[in-house]
């Protein structure tokens, strides 16, 4: 499925799986200052915020993040 994300300030689409996490989309992307903390996002080292929200990127998926805005902290 296609996404579209504002990420850092630049308008993105991104194809994504329904179970990729918005992590796993970050890392690949090359954005490696976001890490895994673990599955249930409890260490926040995965944090970014999402339209001005600080979420857990290891927590939640992709697919959520459709129509936002994400900064990388």
């Amino acid at each position: 499925m296609n996404i579209q994300i504002t990420l850092n300030e630049e308008a993105r689409t991104f194809e994504v799986e329904p179970h990729e996490t918005l992590l796993h989309l970050l890392r690949g992307d090359g954005l490696v200052s976001v890490h895994y903390g673990s599955d249930t996002g409890e260490t926040g080292a995965a944090a970014v915020l999402v339209d001005g929200h600080l979420v857990n990127a290891d927590a939640m998926l992709a697919a959520q993040a459709d129509g936002h805005e994400v900064i990388t902290v």
